[in-house]
């Protein structure tokens, strides 16, 4: 796996910072300021790699060095970024934050941020309600067997008992030939329930997304492109659709 570090620099890079590298373990980011004057603003990353071991003789230097960012540029973010919360002392995650305005933080909440469509009221309404539907929809759902369409050459298609079920595996724990840019497309005639899988898978899916979360997991996080997002695009497409909730 590419190391934390890497992952961080992408990361910001992607959320429109201008990123440099300083030392081993410090990532420090520009932008233009977003109150519209003629200020930058700047992120103070620290990335440490470490086993969930003590950590105790790394946290004074790392708390005088936090000091000197903040005096630096006071009003900057600043983070330290770590694997695991295990292994610090109190006596550091308190003073980080109280003495240097530093957040302490793991992956699964660093590389998480709200998206666009969880900030915007019409686009969370319209998410929230896909969610009641399908704990509505669980009540009365029933299994829906299938079978996979195969080019003539192939010897045949799989099959299950319930779609459901195989959908949610593959996208939850995608293998290596499967990858994540695969597109299943169910098909069927009206009335099959295509909409009540749609809405129970995604609802499992994010109930999954939602508890890993909490237990600072890492998790792939499912976006639900629904009617409603039209609203936001510039033509009736799946192009401007996409375009507009990217």
């Amino acid at each position: 796996m590419e190391n934390l570090l890497n992952l961080a620099q992408g990361y910001l890079t992607a959320e429109g910072w201008d990123v440099k590298a300083r030392g081993r373990d410090l990532l420090r980011g520009a932008r233009d300021s977003r109150r519209g004057d003629d200020e930058k603003d700047y992120v103070y990353l620290w990335v440490a790699e470490h086993d969930g071991r003590d950590f105790s003789s790394r946290e004074d230097p790392y708390l005088r060095r936090f000091g000197e960012a903040k005096d630096q540029h006071p009003t900057a973010e600043r983070m330290f970024l770590v694997p695991t919360l295990q292994g610090l002392s109190t006596y550091f995650r308190g003073g980080a934050r109280r003495w240097h305005g530093v957040k302490i933080v793991v992956p699964a909440d660093f590389f998480d941020n709200e998206s666009t469509w969880e900030r915007d009221r019409q686009a969370a309404s319209a998410t929230r309600d896909l969610r009641n539907r399908a704990a509505e929809t669980a009540k009365k759902r029933i299994a829906q067997p299938f079978h996979v369409i195969q080019p003539p050459t192939s010897n045949g298609g799989a099959s299950s008992s319930d779609l459901l079920d195989v959908l949610y595996e593959r996208l939850r724990t995608p293998s290596r030939h499967d990858h994540r840019h695969t597109i299943h497309i169910v098909v069927g005639p009206a009335g099959m329930g295509k909409s009540f899988l749609f809405d129970s898978l995604y609802a499992k899916l994010y109930d999954e997304f939602r508890d890993d979360k909490r237990a600072r997991h890492p998790s792939a996080r499912p976006f639900a492109l629904l009617p409603e997002h039209l609203y936001d695009a510039s033509a009736p497409t799946i192009e401007s659709m996409l375009d507009a909730y990217l």
